[in-house]
Protein backbone atom coordinates (compact mmCIF):
# COMPACT_ATOMS: atom_id res chain seq x y z
CA UNK A 1 0.00 0.00 0.00
CA UNK A 2 1.30 3.50 -0.76
CA UNK A 3 0.10 6.70 0.92
CA UNK A 4 1.20 10.34 0.97
CA UNK A 5 0.77 12.93 3.69
CA UNK A 6 1.95 15.82 1.48
CA UNK A 7 -0.54 18.68 1.83
CA UNK A 8 -2.41 16.96 4.67
CA UNK A 9 -0.44 18.05 7.72
CA UNK A 10 -0.88 21.83 7.52
CA UNK A 11 -4.13 22.06 9.46
CA UNK A 12 -5.86 20.27 12.33
CA UNK A 13 -8.91 19.29 10.27
CA UNK A 14 -6.80 18.06 7.34
CA UNK A 15 -4.60 16.01 9.65
CA UNK A 16 -7.62 14.52 11.45
CA UNK A 17 -9.22 13.53 8.14
CA UNK A 18 -5.97 11.98 6.91
CA UNK A 19 -5.54 9.98 10.13
CA UNK A 20 -9.15 8.81 9.98
CA UNK A 21 -8.67 7.59 6.42
CA UNK A 22 -5.34 6.00 7.27
CA UNK A 23 -6.85 4.07 10.18
CA UNK A 24 -9.73 2.87 7.99
CA UNK A 25 -7.29 1.76 5.27
CA UNK A 26 -5.31 -0.29 7.80
CA UNK A 27 -8.51 -1.75 9.29
CA UNK A 28 -9.95 -2.83 5.95
CA UNK A 29 -6.88 -3.85 3.98
CA UNK A 30 -4.42 -5.09 6.63
CA UNK A 31 -1.43 -4.06 4.48
CA UNK A 32 1.79 -5.99 4.99
CA UNK A 33 3.92 -2.94 4.16
CA UNK A 34 3.01 0.74 3.83
CA UNK A 35 5.13 2.93 1.57
CA UNK A 36 4.76 6.39 3.09
CA UNK A 37 5.70 9.49 1.07
CA UNK A 38 6.14 12.59 3.22
CA UNK A 39 5.98 13.26 6.94
CA UNK A 40 4.81 10.25 8.95
CA UNK A 41 2.60 11.36 11.87
CA UNK A 42 3.31 9.65 15.19
CA UNK A 43 -0.23 8.24 15.16
CA UNK A 44 0.43 6.13 12.04
CA UNK A 45 1.33 2.54 12.81
CA UNK A 46 2.33 -0.45 10.74
CA UNK A 47 5.33 -1.67 8.78
CA UNK A 48 6.13 1.75 7.28
CA UNK A 49 8.81 2.38 4.68
CA UNK A 50 9.39 6.14 4.67
CA UNK A 51 10.17 7.98 1.42
CA UNK A 52 11.28 11.57 1.90
CA UNK A 53 9.17 14.15 0.10
CA UNK A 54 10.92 16.28 -2.51
CA UNK A 55 10.67 19.43 -0.37
CA UNK A 56 12.32 17.68 2.62
CA UNK A 57 15.60 17.49 0.73
CA UNK A 58 15.79 21.28 0.65
CA UNK A 59 15.37 21.55 4.41
CA UNK A 60 18.67 19.69 4.80
CA UNK A 61 20.60 21.52 2.08
CA UNK A 62 23.20 24.08 3.08
CA UNK A 63 25.08 26.32 0.70
CA UNK A 64 28.57 27.61 1.55
CA UNK A 65 28.90 31.35 1.16
CA UNK A 66 25.20 32.14 0.74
Amino acid sequence: MAVSSVGCMNGKKKKALFLSGYAEMVRRLHPETIIFYGTVPNECMGNIVKIRAFHEKFNEAQCDGW
